[in-house]
């Protein structure tokens, strides 16, 4: 370790990421929000309201998600060729400009055959643009400061949970869903329209330091030079990679539950509980907004106390309150330093649902490295293939 590493407080909490780095962080945010809520939360309103707008079956469209999810989760794999080719930043406009057609197209879908394929296309890219393309960015404009970082961004996943039923359903009264969904479709190509113009793939690139901080910056540059020379992780190699199946294993599973749970969590309340529309729209809400301040705290001890101290802290703290849970299960939570989060609804949109995913991101941006993260996070998806959303 260089001196200059041992005089720098790599843990410290700081909000000085200067105005480009703030406006990173914000379009991270909108990107999360985008991916979660049409892929995830908005299900709660597409599903039935395109079903009752055609006359299909919602059971059927619903099962949709899951093969169509699968063959997409494989296009994923292919991203990090396209960052690697094209660059970061192309591949991110790209791929966000193919969502919003994908969109549109999915808004206007005039039979189920054309749904399922958008919808795999909205999957490929809107998870492309959001997650292997937005995270690495992040990882190159905040290197040491991840885990504060990953809990304001994973905001944008609650702000979905908490809004996008609400945004839908009101686009919806006015245009019908299919001019709702392409109306979002619109407004994700001009936000790709805005980030080529205003974010950069790395904080040089924008004449910024990393972490906007020119000490982190000749750290970075010190540790960069060593490695150089060092060989690219092809996709052989990082298929041998234990860490990679953990990592790709664990999130994965976490995501099975999440996605399948807040994707039906409104119909649950009115079907189950015998919540109107309204008011279970308003339980989703309630339980983001708490989310969001979980989110955000949970980034401060993240970035405190290190991802893997935190982990097993959770885990630990979680460990004596479920009964049930198989060796192997505990022993996978302990190798990918995460949890499962809290049972409880409010915190769970913002522990259940978001600090698995969030710790396990930032966990892989510090075990792959600021330029070898986006490699990472396309592997880590391996099982996050929103699988079985019907009951």
């Amino acid at each position: 370790m260089s001196d200059n590493k041992k005089n720098v407080d790599l843990n410290k909490v700081s909000y000085n990421f200067g105005t480009k780095g703030w406006t990173v962080i914000g379009f991270e945010i909108v990107m999360l929000f985008f991916m979660t809520g049409i892929t995830v939360d908005g299900l709660n309103t597409i599903v039935p309201m395109m079903a009752e707008y055609h006359g299909w079956n919602p059971d059927v469209l619903l099962s949709i998600s899951t093969p169509a999810s699968i063959i997409a989760l494989f296009a994923c794999v292919l991203w990090a060729a396209f960052i690697e080719k094209a660059g970061l930043k192309k591949t991110t406009i790209i791929t966000m400009v193919l969502a919003g057609i994908s969109m549109i197209a999915y808004g206007n879908s005039v039979n189920i055959a054309m749904y399922a394929v958008s919808l795999v296309c909205i999957v490929t890219f809107i998870n492309a643009f959001a997650c292997n393309c937005g995270f690495a960015i992040c990882a190159n404009w905040f290197p040491t400061k991840k885990g504060i970082v990953m809990g304001i961004t994973t905001i944008g996943m609650n702000l979905a949970s908490a809004l996008i039923n609400w945004i839908l359903s009101g686009l919806s009264g006015q245009f019908q869903i299919s001019g709702a969904i392409s109306i979002l479709g619109g407004v994700v190509i001009l936000l790709a329209i805005l980030l080529g113009i205003f974010v950069k793939a790395t904080p040089e690139e924008a004449g910024c330091y990393p972490d906007n901080d020119p000490e982190i910056a000749a750290i970075i540059k010190a540790e960069e030079e060593g490695v150089k020379e060092m060989e690219k992780v092809s996709y052989a190699g990082a298929l041998k990679n234990k860490y990679v199946w953990i990592f790709g294993l664990g999130a994965g599973f976490f995501g099975l539950a999440t996605v399948g749970i807040m994707s039906q969590l409104v119909s649950y309340f009115m079907a189950a509980r015998g919540y109107e529309l309204t008011g279970a729209l308003s339980m989703l809400t309630i339980a983001a907004v708490i989310g969001m301040i979980g989110s955000w705290a949970w980034g401060i001890v993240d970035q405190k106390l290190g991802h893997q101290l935190l982990a097993r802290s959770v885990v630990a703290r979680n460990q004596h309150a479920r009964v049930g849970r198989s060796h192997l299960f505990d022993q996978l939570l302990h190798m990918l330093d995460t949890d499962r989060g809290p049972d409880d609804l409010g915190r769970g949109a913002g522990s259940l649902g978001d600090n698995p995913r969030r710790v396990s991101r930032a966990r892989r941006g510090t075990l792959f490295t600021r330029r070898g993260f986006d490699c990472g996070t396309v592997l880590a998806f391996i099982l996050h293939s929103r699988a079985d959303r019907a009951e």
